[in-house]
């Protein structure tokens, strides 16, 4: 019975471990270019969050050059709207642009060029954008995208087409 419970106990530890870096919010990515760092980080907002008031002022954090945020709902508008007054800089949150399957980009440096490349499905959307720093000689070029998650065979598929148009635009990219 003692052997029992210290294996049940022994998995339960193991299982939560590998689980963890699951439920941290993603760190922020830094790139290096030019001898110029440059800050980025992703956030699945989640369509429903009722925390958004409290959570605008965390995701002003002037550490961050790049906020992409993903699942954000057309009622949130009005709310991530008001993250423009620590990124002057935005793609995705016009009502030209429409939340293209609920991506948005918040940016500190100029969007030089912007794109939506539509696939033709449901969360099938691609934002592409240039951001130039104004001391930087080198543009950084962004893809964002919230692919389906892959629960049945057809968002599998969706899902493989989607990384397939990414990394076929990433390797012709000129940047």
């Amino acid at each position: 019975k003692r052997f029992k419970r210290l294996c049940i106990l022994l998995y339960t530890v193991l299982i939560s471990i590998n689980l963890a870096p699951l439920y941290h919010p993603t760190l922020p990515i830094t790139i290096n270019k030019d001898n110029q760092s440059f800050t980025m980080v992703q956030l699945n907002l989640n369509y429903n969050n009722p925390n958004l008031q409290q959570l605008l002022p965390i995701l002003g954090d002037q550490h961050f050059d790049l906020l992409v945020i993903q699942e954000v709902s057309d009622k949130q508008h009005l709310n991530i709207k008001k993250l423009a007054q620590y990124y002057p800089y935005s793609f995705g949150i016009e009502p030209t642009e429409a939340t293209p399957s609920g991506i948005a980009l918040f940016s500190r440096w100029p969007i030089t060029e912007k794109q939506i490349h539509d696939l033709a499905y449901k969360g099938g959307h691609i934002l592409e954008a240039i951001i130039q720093r104004p001391e930087s000689t080198s543009p950084i070029q962004i893809f964002a995208l919230h692919p389906s998650s892959p629960r049945t065979k057809v968002l599998w598929q969706r899902r493989n087409q989607t990384l397939a148009v990414v990394a076929k635009k990433v390797a012709t990219s000129a940047f």
